[in-house]
């Protein structure tokens, strides 16, 4: 089978996303998701405490679910919209 026609790997709860992946989906750089994941172990706050936790590992590499994601297209767009400050309270 050619390469280009190798399934992508899903999860039971459907279709999974890594760095690469998550950087296009958001038009950032790979490497800035890699840093934003890095930094949440940390427990950094801001975009990398919005991060979902990956739900597994594929080839070493963290992976997550598409709908969590999604979600965190939202908050991080959001987060962008109010300057990368914190609402107020």
């Amino acid at each position: 089978m050619p390469s280009d026609q190798i399934p992508q790997p899903e999860f039971v709860d459907g279709p999974i996303m890594d760095y690469r992946r998550i950087g296009a989906y958001l038009n950032v750089p790979a490497e800035l998701v890699r840093t934003w994941a890095a930094r949440k172990k940390k427990g950094e706050t801001g975009i990398p405490a919005l991060l979902p936790d990956p739900i597994g590992e594929v080839a070493g590499k963290p992976v997550w679910r598409v709908p969590d994601i999604v979600a965190f297209r939202a908050a991080y767009l959001a987060h962008e919209r109010r300057g990368g400050r914190r609402p107020s309270s």
